[in-house]
């Protein structure tokens, strides 16, 4: 699953994308280099991810890096 640049960055299609990876919150935060609890906050709707965080998300998530 890639993500554009463009793309809004929901906590769905964060936790979709994880799921299409097998990737734990855990996985997706090494990977994009923000915080665990960036990545649990926002799918809890608690938190949206500054600018730079979102795009790492988008950029790891699509790039499948870990």
């Amino acid at each position: 699953m890639t993500m554009s640049a463009n793309a809004e960055l929901t906590p769905k299609l964060v936790k979709a994308a994880r799921a299409l990876l097998a990737w734990s919150q855990q996985d997706l935060a090494k990977s994009a280099g923000v915080a665990t609890s960036t990545i649990a906050d926002f799918e809890r709707g608690q938190r949206t991810p500054v600018a730079n965080n979102a795009q790492a998300i988008r950029d790891a998530t699509g790039n499948r890096r870990h």
